[in-house]
Formats: structure tokens, sequence, C-alpha cells
């Protein structure tokens, strides 16, 4: 946080008025005070984290052992494991007093992804901007005068930067390696945006043209980030899984594209510490069929 902060002050002041920057300074000297490092403390304490307690050492094993069962937290079944802000398994079998998380280097673990190209200089501004306007509103005893003006500037750089920062693009599935000499490489497979969603509109497989643009725009590339989409039923969206490392080239009649993909956490699969998220509901784990989506869709259209 402090850090990003500190980016975002000094950009303020470079880029806007001296009337306006002589406030920021001021109020940069106010978020320096006790209660602003103390609320950043208290916000990373909220995470709840669990100790590895066991790891095979075999180049076949997909699974960790944690110390987290039914007797000492809310850990269930299906519950997501990050390290980080990354995810990295899925809780497969609870206990008492322990818990087995499968890796989704394990070829059974399948996960819907979807490209997030971002600026990361862009994001870095707009993470900092974002955190700055959440500790305005709930924890900073600061002057409305000097407050005011600032939250203004920051919400109208959110509002410009959030459609440049980050693209969401092609979507697909990820599964882990059937070798253990390619658990490091992950298979992506049915890569396209052959479907319109929140996003935006459905793009040309080939060109990344949408039916009312002409520009052109790669829906995958390497160097891209693969986010969880939430279509799988198992894992929320937005979730970071992993890096992309190369595209396949499109074959005669391909409909999508093949990937290989690289975790996008550092450490794996050697790690220490993990966080837990509740697991999603049960219903939500088989997603609806083709044909049940468009009854779906009809009952909602009163058609």
């Amino acid at each position: 946080m402090s850090s990003r902060f500190v980016y975002l002050v000094c950009a303020l002041l470079v880029l806007l008025p001296q009337s306006v920057s002589s406030s920021i300074s001021r109020l940069a000297c106010t978020l320096c005070m006790p209660c602003f490092l103390m609320a950043s403390m208290s916000s990373k304490s909220e995470k709840s984290e669990f100790s590895v307690i066991f790891q095979a050492q075999s180049p076949w094993s997909n699974t960790i052992w944690i110390q987290a069962g039914t007797k000492d937290s809310q850990v269930t079944k299906n519950s997501p494991v990050l390290v980080g802000d990354v995810l990295v398994g899925i809780v497969d079998f609870v206990s008492e007093r322990a818990s087995r998380v499968r890796l989704l280097s394990d070829p059974s673990v399948r996960r819907a992804v979807r490209v997030v190209r971002s600026d990361v200089k862009q994001r870095t501004v707009l993470q900092a901007s974002h955190e700055l306007l959440d500790h305005f509103d709930e924890s900073i005893p600061c002057e409305q005068e000097l407050i005011s003006p600032l939250k203004r500037i920051l919400r109208h750089l959110v509002e410009r930067l959030e459609p440049l920062t980050e693209m969401r693009l092609a979507k697909g599935e990820l599964q882990g390696a059937d070798h253990p000499s390619s658990l490091y490489l992950w298979r992506g497979i049915g890569f396209n945006y052959e479907v319109s969603d929140e996003y935006g509109p459905k793009r040309d497989l080939r060109t990344g043209q949408t039916l009312s643009h002409n520009m052109r725009i790669p829906l995958i590339q390497a160097g891209d980030i693969l986010e969880t989409s939430g279509l799988d039923g198992f894992f929320p969206r937005s979730l970071r899984v992993a890096t992309v490392v190369s595209v396949f080239p499109l074959e005669e009649g391909a409909t999508a594209y093949r990937i290989l993909a690289k975790s996008a956490c550092p450490e794996f699969p050697h790690f220490d510490q993990v966080t837990l998220l509740p697991a999603l509901p049960e219903d939500m784990h088989t997603p609806p069929s083709h044909a049940e989506a468009i009854e779906q869709l009809i009952d909602q259209s009163d058609i």
C-alpha cells in the first residue's frame, strides 16, 4: 500500500496544477500519521492464513496438506486455495485438524479462465487510487476541505483509467500437465471470444475485431494474465491464475486457440502458507448445459 501511495502522490504532484498539488502535499503529510499506518496493518491482518504441513517430494505429487480442519476453522471441501492473490488449488478432503489441497497442476483440476491484458503502470495508479478513496471514506479523519477536492480528482482519474487499464478477451479452459516433466507448464484449450458478455461484444478469432470496430487486437498472446472467469462453478471470478507462455498457431478450420501457461505464483508448487476462500454453493458446481441455458433465457424473456 505504502509504495503505491507514494507513487500516486508523486504523479499527482507533477501532473496537477500548483494550487491543487499544494493541497495534496498537506494531505500526504496527514496520511503519514499513525492512524493511517494502523488502518493499513489492520486490513492486512484480516486474511486467514494456514500452514502447509506436508508435501510429498514425488514429481507426480499434486497435493499438499494444510493445518486447517473442521475443528479449527470454517474450511470446507471445494474451498479455493490462494497464495497471495493467486489461485493455486482447491480443498478436496477435510478432516478434523487437517485438509488436503489438490493443486492446479493436477490434470483433473480444470478451471475456466479468461485473458486479462493490462498496462502495469496504469494498473498501479488505478489500484492506488481505489485504495486512497477507500481510506478517505472509511478511516482517515482529515478535514473535508482537503479531502473533497482530491476525491473528485481521484474519481475522475479512475473513470478515465478503468476502460484503458484492463481488457478482458479470450475465454477458455486450463488444466495441469499429464507428465511430471511438464509440471510447471499447463495446457489451455478452447480460447476464443465467440459469445458477447458484460465485458464486450464477440470478437473475430483471427483479427480480434468486433462488428462495430475494425481495430485488430490479438485475443491471446504470450505475457497475458489468465484469471478465473467463474464459468466452471467452482472458482469465483477474477482470481489470478497463470501467465500465458506461448500460443500455438491456429490450424486450418480451428475454432479456438491452444496455449501453454505457467502459474502466476513464483513459488509454485512449494509454499509455506496459504489462504482459503469460502466454497461456492453446490448448485453452482455443475454449469447448465446449452439446452438448459437457452430454456432459462426463454423464461427470462417471457417468450
